[in-house]
């Protein structure tokens, strides 16, 4: 077998390996290495003109560097596009449950089958920034009703002052801190917040919970 060959193979079996790879876990990270890789399978299957043995391994190592780059600068990558695909949900939340139960155990150990509009956001750890996570989908009255009985004895209920334009618990004072909270959130009024955990930690505080959009059946949970 000659060398061109063997390098068609090895990008080939290269190829299926990230396809698989990127199935399994889509990311900015797996998308691009599976497009450079198919890149240089396609570039070496099309190479009409014949190539010296070295001068075909200089390109097979141009591309696994150009692999190892993607693979270096992963982290930043993540950060542009943090989502996982749903059905990674059930694995991610059972592993970040094992390293902390207090901060995650009011995440569900699945998402409802009848949940629509899944978000999945997993941001990892940059720099001195701790890592966050968001779970948010539009389900049934039922589910929602659920979830609030299911954490309010336990929780700290903060409900919107429209006087204030902020979440506020009414019997201590305290405001609540909570993805969307600066304006992304609709329909502020409807919004019930229940803090499930924080820290009280200044220099690296933690806080977790959900909140509950009554009216568009809206539940987002979270820990940042």
């Amino acid at each position: 077998m000659n060398t061109k060959k063997i390098n068609i193979i090895l990008w080939i079996f290269i190829t299926v390996m990230f396809l698989f790879l990127t199935v399994l876990h889509p990311r900015i990270t797996t998308g691009l290495m599976l497009s450079i890789s198919i890149f240089w399978c396609i570039s070496l299957i099309k190479s009409r003109k014949k190539r010296e043995k070295k001068a075909l391994w200089k390109k097979t190592a141009s591309g696994f560097a150009g692999i190892l780059l993607v693979w270096f600068f992963g982290p930043y990558l993540v950060l542009v596009y943090p989502y996982h695909a749903s059905y990674e949900y059930k694995n991610d939340i059972r592993k970040l449950k094992t390293e902390s139960e207090e901060e995650y155990r009011h995440f569900p150990d699945v998402i409802p089958d009848n949940a629509t509009g899944i978000k999945w956001k997993c941001v990892p750890s940059f720099l001195q920034g701790d890592s966050y996570e968001e779970l948010s989908f539009y389900v049934d009255e039922s589910y929602i009703e659920s979830v609030y009985d299911g954490n309010a004895s336990s929780a700290v209920i903060f409900t919107y002052s429209e006087e204030d334009g902020i979440w506020i618990n009414t019997k201590t004072g305290q405001t609540a801190v909570f993805p969307g909270m600066n304006g992304s959130v609709r329909n502020s009024e409807s919004i019930i917040v229940l803090e499930t955990y924080c820290n009280d930690d200044p220099n690296h505080p933690r806080r977790s919970g959900l909140y509950l959009n009554v009216t568009e059946g809206y539940v987002c949970f979270y820990t940042i």
